[in-house]
């Protein structure tokens, strides 16, 4: 084998192994993003159910109506999240409906030009206040939820009297939930790109020391043909 195909070769090689690193890396960073957080990925897009429920406002409709909008919402399913520029078109799937609802009323108010339409947003009001009212701890886990509610049946008559410093309770409560699913997905994000990065090493090792075998029996082949030649 002569110099030229030797440097050929370990060209090729190191190409090998570097496109094998990077598709490896791609694989990683997917799945582990995925793994991590799996709801972060259906998602619901934001002008779509925005649009539907605005149309039901300002056809008159009631909560129950926007309530069944929201429930049979349509969801979907993203990939590659760390690299998508378009996220800010999307809820994750387990919004609130609170949040939807105020996120209508702040599009509204901060629309350019400005069209008022006092009705619209008068019923959009009414429509927030009830919700508020009727679901003050939608966005708490179901037991957690479960525990305000008793509160609030418990109560009855009195609840009203409370109910300001018991939704500020649940409020920072949900906040929390938050900040705890975001920590635990950072961790386990952390984990699964650990066990990936060993096993990328253990792969790019196996092939290096297969290539370099092969390039030392290639060498002693050629050391022989050169003894014979001489002889």
């Amino acid at each position: 084998m002569s110099q030229q195909e030797k440097s050929t070769n370990t060209v090729i090689r190191s190409l090998s192994l570097t496109l094998l690193f990077l598709l490896f890396c791609a694989i990683a960073i997917y799945t582990t993003d995925y793994i991590s957080n799996p709801k972060s990925s259906i998602v619901v897009k934001k002008d779509n159910i925005k649009s539907q429920i605005s149309t039901i406002v300002r056809n008159g409709g009631d909560l129950a109506a926007i309530k069944h909008v929201y429930d049979t919402r349509s969801r979907e399913k993203i990939s590659f999240l760390p690299f998508r520029k378009d996220l800010n078109k999307f809820y994750q799937y387990d919004v609130t409906l609170s949040t939807v609802l105020n996120d209508i009323r702040c599009d509204y108010l901060t629309s350019v030009p400005f069209e008022k339409d006092s009705l619209y947003y008068e019923q959009l009001l009414f429509i927030i206040r009830e919700n508020d009212y009727r679901n003050p701890f939608e966005g708490l886990e179901a037991n957690q939820r479960y525990y305000f509610e008793s509160i609030r049946i418990k109560s009855r008559d009195y609840f009203s009297s409370i109910q300001s410093d018991v939704s500020k309770i649940a409020d920072e409560l949900y906040n929390k939930n938050l900040l705890v699913e975001k920590y635990l997905n950072k961790s386990t994000l952390s984990f699964y790109i650990s066990i990936f990065a060993v096993f990328i090493t253990v792969i790019m090792s196996i092939i290096q020391i297969r290539s370099n075998s092969k390039g030392e029996k290639g060498g002693d082949e050629l050391s022989v043909n050169k003894k014979q030649d001489h002889e």
